[in-house]
């Protein structure tokens, strides 16, 4: 299971909770699922008609992950479960420190479907000011 590196079918939703209001935000994509030294990795690449390309990578093991996406927005932010970490959130027109704190971090590969699932809960805010619970679900097939 070590050397593993698969082309995968993504489904990637978004739920973003603040205040009374809610967004959704979803996509299919395909990309690459690999594990390397114990760490699972997903890359791909989100086309987004607002913003252009943005290449994402996610990786993660049991108790934390990290995001790091590139392009038309720039982020990297590391997550830890029931921890508060510090990130950047980059737009054209900003850069943002932020720090989230991670609710929700669950993961699991299904080697007979050849399927995963990668879930993670977190509350972002930025100077104190929160902006929005985040909820992400990347659910990933074989090719």
């Amino acid at each position: 299971m070590n050397a593993m590196n698969l082309p995968v079918n993504i489904n990637f939703s978004s739920e973003i909770h603040d205040g009374d209001e809610k967004v959704d935000f979803s996509f299919q994509t395909i990309g690459q699922y690999y594990i390397k030294e114990s760490k699972h990795y997903l890359l791909f690449e989100e086309k987004n008609e607002q913003q252009g390309k943005v290449s994402t990578t996610v990786r993660w093991s049991d108790e934390e992950a990290w995001i790091k996406r590139s392009g038309s927005v720039n982020m990297r932010i590391p997550f830890q479960l029931h921890q508060k970490t510090s990130g950047i959130y980059e737009l054209p027109e900003m850069k943002l420190e932020v720090t989230a704190q991670t609710d929700k971090l669950a993961h699991s590969w299904n080697e007979k479907i050849r399927a995963g699932l990668f879930q993670l809960k977190y509350t972002l805010s930025t100077q104190g000011e929160s902006m929005g619970t985040y909820l992400l679900q990347i659910q990933f097939k074989e090719e």
